[in-house]
């Protein structure tokens, strides 16, 4: 990895000089962040340098002369032992006082202290990196943010936006938990109608980008919970960004399947980061993959902030790529874009309460579900009968046909809201299913049918202090609308989450005017970045979230039925085979692993079935604790892995 060059200015009149200091830990030879041959970055080495006490030592000199028996009897030996028994035992108490203490408001005084979950192993390690250098756990989730969309950039990047959900579990202190609302936002120019000609300006061009909100909702998180500077959590992924790394299986079949292969070719930064022989072909497994001009873009980043991007020295850029590409975006977008903090959703399940993220996020969502289940007193015997299968079929079918009422925050919104959280409303959806069939698609009120997308990334982090936070960001479509800024930052196509006159298999009489296109407004959301906790002491604390467009809810409430009520470990409930409908299309999908008794049954009743195809797999990663113990896993259908210290 290239050493940061001599300071240099910038039109902010910022002066890149970096201390060495600084970035000591991820210089650029090979034996820091540049990918080895097992595709993992090097560790540095830790300082094992100590003392110890010499064995062997004896004592010279007695403590005390022995006892003399006198006739005088000044010294009897049974008080003498008397007081050496009292003594032990109040030294004893004490002792065992003192570890209690220590053990209830103490540090943890063994492994493990934290995890991180994501999609890149490497970038779970940046993370936990931050936590032992005693970083808040928003820390660790911002470092390893900041290096997901460097190496995921067809998921998530600073050209996109989302959610986070940040809850504070301490004993000592108050549980509290708040939600940061960074999803994107309609440009000033933006209208209904604006693609009434055109569906495919909609997908791919400058006219698909939306506001970005990443940057300015991972500056406000770092605001109210940073500890660390926020050059240190930036600067990782400049070493990253420089050095490259290695091409993954997932990345190298999403160019394959999903990239727009002449945008890439029109771009210069594109064609060389990600295309190889002349724009012959895409990078493959295991090629070296570098973002020079993105490296430089998170230096400029690491020094100013977000101000940088949203009034500054790459704001032009933005501005005159989305417009070449025939977009609306304006400085002024960009300059008066604000984060939304707000209060999550909360209910309870079982013996947990439930938080999450509320519109334009599809938490709601998840809440009916779980409300549902609970009325269905689902025990382990249901985890593998046919019947359950067809019932939560049909659950999720009128779930995902009730998500589709909702769109940006609004009064209408919220009385939706508020009815959908109702566990009468639950019962009364229940008692729709039918056992002995299924129906057609206009039974389970279907407002409004979600476009497919495949672009989203998901982090989950708890510190040492029980800090839990799930943050859950996005493109929206893979490499979101394919334009791309001169300072390597990939733009998102969000707009397309819109109501889209046009769009393909889409019954627009049933678009819900909630999600209508309006300037300043967020698209409605199949993102549910989720904590979930367990109201008795030392229970079960979870960050939670899923990838996969709306396969998002579905994938989630799988893996905490399995985990809550079937016994599941965690890495078993995630990597668990999974079968859903969402309505768009409606057909219930299937991963390889289901019994194929359960499919027969299915088509029995009437669903149409089938496999699920290979690059629409839906993500779960969690991290979670149990008393003292912390675990965390992310879902190999997308190559990640926890790091836990």
């Amino acid at each position: 990895m290239d050493t940061i060059p001599d300071p240099m200015p910038n039109p902010d009149g910022v002066h890149l000089d970096l201390n060495p200091d600084d970035v000591q830990q991820y210089k650029g030879d090979k034996e820091d962040l540049v990918a080895d041959e097992s595709g993992r970055y090097n560790k540095l080495k830790e300082d094992t340098s100590g003392s110890s006490i010499s064995d062997g030592i004896q004592e010279t000199r007695p403590l005390s002369q022995p006892l003399q028996n006198t006739k005088s009897g000044c010294v009897k030996h049974g008080e003498g032992l008397k007081v050496i028994i009292i003594s032990t035992v109040v030294l004893a108490l004490a002792v065992t006082v003192a570890l209690i203490i220590q053990i209830c408001v103490g540090p943890p005084q063994v492994p493990p202290h934290g995890a991180v979950a994501s999609d890149v192993s490497e970038c779970s390690i940046i993370g936990t990196d931050i936590l032992k250098k005693g970083g808040s756990g928003v820390d660790a989730a911002i470092a390893t943010t900041f290096c997901v969309g460097v190496v995921n950039s067809f998921a998530s990047g600073i050209g996109g936006g989302g959610f986070m959900t940040v809850h504070e579990h301490g004993i000592l202190k108050p549980h509290t938990t708040r939600v940061i609302n960074f999803r994107e936002t309609a440009p000033a120019g933006a209208s209904k109608n604006m693609y009434a000609n055109d569906y495919n300006a909609s997908l791919i061009g400058g006219l698909s980008v939306g506001i970005p909100g990443e940057l300015k909702g991972l500056e406000k998180a770092y605001d109210l919970y940073g500890k660390l500077s926020w050059k240190e959590l930036v600067l990782p992924s400049v070493g990253v960004a420089r050095n490259g790394f290695k091409c993954s299986k997932t990345l190298e079949n999403t160019l394959k399947l999903r990239a727009n292969k002449a945008m890439f070719l029109k771009s210069p930064i594109l064609k060389e980061s990600f295309m190889r022989d002349e724009g012959a072909r895409f990078v493959r497994e295991g090629e070296v993959v570098k973002r020079p001009e993105l490296a430089k873009t998170l230096e400029i980043l690491a020094e100013s902030g977000a101000s940088a991007f949203y009034d500054g020295s790459l704001t032009d850029g933005i501005i005159s790529a989305v417009k070449k590409e025939g977009g609306i975006l304006t400085r002024d977008d960009l300059r008066k874009y604000e984060v939304a903090v707000v209060d999550p959703l909360i209910t309870t399940y079982e013996e947990y309460e439930v938080m999450t993220a509320p519109p334009p996020s599809s938490g709601a969502s998840l809440l009916l579900a779980l409300h549902m289940l609970d009325l269905m007193n689902v025990t382990q015997k249901d985890e593998n009968a046919t019947q359950f299968s067809h019932k939560m079929i049909e659950m999720f079918k009128f779930v995902y046909g009730e998500r589709g009422t909702l769109g940006d925050e609004s009064p209408e919104v919220h009385s939706r809201v508020e009815e959908m959280l109702n566990t009468s409303f639950a019962a009364e959806l229940l008692a729709k299913i039918d056992p002995s069939k299924t129906h057609d698609l206009q039974f389970y009120i279907p407002k409004y049918k979600a476009a497919p997308s495949g672009g989203t990334s998901q982090i989950s982090v708890i510190s040492p202090d029980e800090q839990l936070v799930s943050i859950t960001s996005s493109m929206n479509w893979w490499f979101g609308s394919h334009v791309i800024t001169d300072s390597g930052i990939l733009l998102n196509n969000q707009m397309n989450d819109f109501n889209i006159p046009g769009r393909p298999t889409a019954n627009e009489s049933l678009f819900n005017p909630a999600n209508d296109i309006a300037p300043g407004k967020s698209p409605l959301s199949t993102m549910i970045p989720t904590v979930l906790h367990s109201k008795k002491p030392c229970g079960l604390r979870i960050a939670i979230g899923g990838e996969g467009s709306t396969a998002i809810l579905g994938a989630v409430v799988d893996v905490l039925l399995g985990f809550t009520k079937f016994g599941m470990t965690i890495s078993d409930a995630i990597e668990a085979p999974r079968l859903f409908n969402t309505l768009s299309p409606n057909k219930v999908q299937y991963e390889d692993g289901i019994s194929s008794s359960i499919i027969e049954y299915l088509k029995g009743l009437g669903h149409q079935v089938g496999l699920l195809e290979s690059d629409h797999k839906n993500i779960v990663n969690a991290v979670l604790k149990v008393d003292r113990d912390i675990q965390g896993h992310a879902d190999s259908r997308k190559g990640g892995a926890a790091s836990i210290f």
